[in-house]
């Protein structure tokens, strides 16, 4: 188990990085797409953009649960 926790995490940060960068780049049209009121589209798109910036952190922080778990020292 030890010796695949390194490559996870390399692997849990490239997502992380795929996911936020697709966050960044749709956030938009989809915002637009399901929203019908404008003054709520700007609010909802700064959101979006605030919370993908979070997703690397969030990846990790799975990953790294799953680790601890598999070498059974989650407490």
């Amino acid at each position: 188990v030890r010796l695949y926790a390194k490559d996870a995490m390399i692997a849990s940060v490239i997502l992380g990085l795929i996911s936020m960068t697709l966050s960044l780049v749709f956030c938009q049209p989809v915002i637009q797409f399901l929203s019908s009121s404008n003054s709520t589209t700007d609010l909802a798109i700064d959101y979006l953009r605030i919370c993908s910036i979070a997703n690397i952190p969030w990846c990790l922080a799975v990953v790294q649960s799953s680790i601890l778990r598999a070498i059974g020292e989650a407490r």
